[in-house]
């Protein structure tokens, strides 16, 4: 966000927002991470819509490391700390995380939580995921 240095006092949350869906897409979970920190820095407020970008980045990253499983963790907590609750794309992304890392008990729980919460897009996602593994048994 350096070359957003010309706003003052800060660039605007959505520029924030747009550069944290290019490291979604491009898959830079780290560099996603350190615009969360630099909004931080720069007492720009956070929202779900950038924690959910930061989340994706984490769940695509093109190589899986045990790390990015704490780094989904790191971002609910700074969630939390920001007072944000979490939307359905921030639990599509933690589902998309968990089970990237192999940990099905987390993303059960995600998605339990999500549905408790009446997520239902998450919920059509889940629905479609199962016909797609039932015809692949058949």
């Amino acid at each position: 966000a350096r070359f957003l240095g010309h706003f003052e006092p800060s660039p605007p949350l959505v520029a924030f927002e747009g550069l944290l869906q290019c490291c979604a897409t491009q898959r830079l979970p780290e560099r996603a991470l350190g615009l969360i920190e630099e909004m931080r820095q720069l007492d720009v407020p956070r929202s779900a819509a950038a924690y959910a970008s930061a989340l994706r980045a984490v769940a695509t990253a093109p190589q899986w490391h045990r790390a990015y499983r704490e780094l989904s963790d790191e971002v609910l907590d700074l969630m939390e700390g920001d007072d944000l609750a979490p939307t359905p794309a921030v639990y599509r992304a933690l589902v998309e995380a968990a089970g990237r890392c192999g940990d099905d008990g987390a993303a059960t729980a995600y998605f339990d939580e999500a549905r408790a919460r009446g997520d239902h897009g998450l919920l059509a996602l889940g629905a479609r995921a199962g016909r797609r593994r039932d015809a692949r048994e058949t």
